[in-house]
């Protein structure tokens, strides 16, 4: 408690303005998580009486700076699938991790955590016939998941060569390596998925990408906001609005460029025929 005690003694002299500084190697989003914990923590030294002030109160929580994120297009999303040799276990089971995680907007954890026995195809709801995956989402809420119909024949493909070990139900597997038919890790994932990027020619690929894309591709599709979000379980719409807003108005940007707009106008101007002096 003695650190505690000499951080309330600081802040009392005026040596803090109680914003959060950089730490090597740290991300924004790491520093920003740390921060949050160490309010918690010093709140509840408050409650408990260990320090006077409650500096939690002093502590701000610093801002991420908006960045742009990487978004694949449906052209890209063609090359990750081209890129799959299909003669091959693991392409077939890459192919199908494109298209699920794309098709559905999975995050890395939901796709990971996925079973053989949380898939379901061709299920009756109501006059429609559907694919569903049950998964835990955020906060360990059990959500269902969806994905049409080519991937569910991906998927198919897949459980037909998938390598069987007893005791692992994750649905994907190495299939190289000493001990195949391991379930993914974290790491394992994304490095998958980046070797896959390299071969198709394309940089920046990992799960969260594939789920902006998910997003940003049903729009184009036609699916209102609020039905990507539902599909996507993301709590906020505005989640999903900034995904795709950003790209739609970038697609029409070349209809209102204000120098093609000044070029178009004098090209319009020259082809005029000039008054005779």
């Amino acid at each position: 408690m003695t650190e505690v005690a000499a951080t309330g003694e600081a802040e009392q002299n005026g040596k803090t303005n109680g914003k959060a500084g950089k730490v090597k190697g740290w991300e924004p989003a790491t520093i920003r998580q740390a921060v949050i914990v160490i309010r918690c923590f010093l709140h509840w030294c408050y409650e408990e009486n260990s320090i006077s002030k409650d500096l939690a109160q002093v502590l701000q929580i610093p801002k991420n700076k908006r960045r742009i994120q990487r978004t694949l297009n449906g052209n890209e999303i063609q090359a990750l699938l081209d890129a799959c040799d299909l003669t091959t276990i693991k392409g077939i089971r890459d192919a199908v991790l494109v298209s699920l995680l794309t098709d559905s907007g999975l995050r890395s954890i939901e796709v990971r955590q996925l079973t053989l026995k949380d898939l379901h195809f061709n299920v009756p709801v109501e006059e429609a016939i559907v694919n569903l995956m049950t998964i835990i989402g955020k906060g360990g809420n059990q959500d269902p998941a969806f994905f049409g119909q080519t991937t569910a024949d991906r998927l198919q493909a897949w459980i037909k060569v998938r390598p069987a070990v007893e005791g692992v139900n994750e649905l994907f597997v190495s299939v190289r390596g000493t001990k195949p038919g391991q379930p993914f890790t974290q790491y394992g994932l994304r490095i998958i998925l980046k070797k896959l990027g390299k071969k198709a020619g394309l940089d920046g690929v990992c799960p969260h990408a594939l789920r902006r894309s998910f997003a940003c591709i049903a729009d184009d599709a036609g699916a209102s906001t609020r039905k990507i979000q539902l599909w996507g379980r993301w709590s906020d719409i505005k989640m999903v609005e900034h995904y795709t807003l950003a790209l739609k108005a970038g697609k029409q940007y070349n209809q209102y460029s204000p120098i093609n707009y000044l070029e178009a106008k004098g090209q319009k101007g020259n082809d005029s025929t000039a008054p005779e002096s």
